[in-house]
């Protein structure tokens, strides 16, 4: 016995110093891996008859090793109901499956749900080996529907950008129906038409009678639609019956087309986010209202900034003041900011670049701006912003950091300061962000119809007929700065066509000098003349004043009657 130990020994030693094998890492590769399933096994309405129902759950090894169970390592966990483990299998053949058998018996809490957890520990090397899967039922004392609402991705048909596909891998319960960055279209054309993106819930019976979907709607977001409710490709109309599911033995399955399909619409007509909720009523003893979160991202051929204007308020000299400016691309394709700099004068002429090194301002001071991406790093004065991907973080944002440091002789920022960046997107389009440091007015515009970063003008009369449109707003002019602010021309900018700028009437401001804080009102109205017969009467209101900027710009649009 000792011969042996001393031969093992020198092997071991002389094993460790061994050059490390370039193909060692694969040995991880074969280890086992294990998994329940169904995550959560739904035995439907179960009869309280005293009889138990067995419910199976599929262990499978999907590694590439044999995966054993540890003796008497399963066991029921926050269990809810009568249920006894009466089958574990010892091990798991590679790429095979074995039955993980519960049993169940129903108790007296007719109309409620029944439940447990189960957990069983293996050989696999992840989560110490554990794995985890959960069993609920419906206790009914009588043939009970039961509806439950799934969902999943929708693609585009080939050359169609509307119309689309189910496609399968549901899941139940649809948490939410996100369809992503959609481009915006026009908000004057019906929502079945304008560009958009169908998604699909699917409406199941669980139960073992017959479930009534008595309708569908959504609330809370004007962008949203229920535009069908089909059984495969046949469009139905409420109240629409579903057979059941289940037959009355033990939750089996009945075989019958126990689906329908609501498809839902997200055409957005500005951009950025957008929510509202689908709701759909049946006569199910669960699932009466079945509710799903939507939610979607307008995107269009555009970059936005926020905030529009940097507020440094007062910082005192020798000190230096930060603040930040998002950079987002709300468009479907890559946008490019050729360059990113400081136009202090606001005459498009770069004064300082934002690659960290500040520019000197008139009689003292100083002003920089530097690039980060969303990971922290560095980036260049120029940059490329992926496609919108309708979420906080990655490649569509970039962060840029401005640094003011005030001096004596130069204690506030001038008003004519901007961030300006030169982009490639709508014929090469600069888009500029007010900087606002020290005693200076600033001029915020609002309305009580605001839609995405435009205002709107609701209109009234016959939706056919663009003559009869007419409507008005009232425009909230408010000095949110520390200085007096003074208003100048209000009109519609030089572009505007003719046939538009006279359908409107644009008022006189209540004041034309503003103390900080202070608000006006400035009334817009809208007739729709016979030179124009379009509807499509938006115009870009431009008010003149000596705050930060100079001049701020309002995008007014036309909503059509309800």
């Amino acid at each position: 016995m000792r011969r042996v130990t001393h031969r093992v020994i020198p092997l071991v030693s002389a094993l460790a110093l061994l050059p490390a094998c370039p193909f060692c890492e694969d040995v991880n590769a074969f280890l086992p891996q294990g998994t329940i399933s169904p995550a959560v096994l739904d035995l439907g309405p179960i009869a309280v008859t005293g009889e138990p129902c067995t419910a199976t759950l599929k262990v499978t090894n999907t590694g590439n090793a044999d995966l054993e169970t540890v003796a008497n390592s399963a066991r029921l966990i926050d269990t809810d109901g009568t249920f006894v483990i009466s089958k574990v299998p010892p091990f798991v053949r590679l790429g095979a499956s074995e039955d993980l058998i519960i049993d169940y018996t129903a108790s007296n809490a007719i109309g409620e749900r029944e439940g447990t957890g189960v957990e069983l520990q293996t050989n696999d090397p992840d989560a110490d080996g554990f794995l985890r899967g959960s069993i609920t039922a419906f206790v009914a004392g009588e043939p009970v529907a039961l509806a439950k609402a799934g969902c999943g991705r929708r693609e585009p048909e080939d050359g169609d950008d509307t119309d689309v596909e189910v496609t399968p891998g549901l899941e139940f319960p649809c948490p939410l129906l996100d369809f992503g960055a959609v481009p915006v279209g026009n908000p004057l054309d019906p929502i079945e038409t304008r560009a958009g993106v169908n998604l699909t819930v699917t409406v199941s019976n669980d139960g073992n009678k017959d479930l009534t979907l008595q309708g569908a709607v959504v609330s809370g977001g004007a962008d949203f639609a229920v535009v069908s409710v089909r059984r495969g490709s046949q469009v139905l109309f409420p109240p629409i019956e579903i057979p059941p599911g289940r037959t009355g033995n033990c939750g089996d399955l009945t075989g019958a087309d126990n689906l329908l399909l609501v498809d839902v619409r997200f055409a957005p007509t500005t951009i950025g986010a957008a929510v509202g909720t689908l709701q759909i009523l049946t006569d199910g003893a669960e699932g009466a209202l079945l509710e799903i979160a939507l939610s979607g991202q307008g995107a269009d051929t555009n970059i936005l900034t926020n905030p529009e204007i940097v507020v440094f308020g007062d910082v005192a000299e020798g000190s230096t003041g930060t603040e930040t400016v998002l950079v987002q691309n709300t468009g479907t394709d890559n946008a490019s900011v050729n360059e990113s700099c400081i136009d202090l004068e606001d005459d498009g002429v770069c004064d300082g670049l934002c690659t960290g090194a500040a520019v000197d301002l008139t009689n003292g001071g100083t002003l920089g701006c530097t690039v980060f991406k969303s990971n922290g790093d560095r980036d260049g004065k120029g940059f490329v912003l992926a496609p919108t991907d309708a979420a906080a973080g990655g490649d569509d944002e970039r962060t840029i950091e401005l640094a003011w440091s005030p001096s004596s002789a130069t204690p506030s920022i001038p008003t004519t300061a901007v961030l300006m960046l030169k982009s490639n997107i709508r014929q090469n389009k600069i888009f500029k962000v007010g900087l606002s440091g020290g005693n200076v007015g600033i001029l915020d515009v609002t309305s009580a119809t605001p839609c995405g970063n435009d205002l709107c003008v609701q209109t009234v009369g016959t939706t056919a007929d663009v003559s009869t449109w007419t409507g008005s707003t009232t425009l909230t002019l408010t000095n949110s700065g520390s200085a007096t602010l003074t208003l100048g021309t209000i009109a519609a900018s030089s572009e505007t066509p003719s046939t538009i700028a006279d359908d409107w009437t644009i008022g006189a401001p209540g004041l034309t000098s503003l103390a900080p804080g202070a608000s006006t009102t400035l009334e817009l109205t809208y007739a729709n003349s016979a030179n124009d017969a379009n509807g499509n009467d938006g115009f870009n209101l431009i008010i003149e004043h000596n705050g930060v900027l100079s001049q701020s710009l309002v995008s007014i649009r036309i909503l059509p009657p309800l």
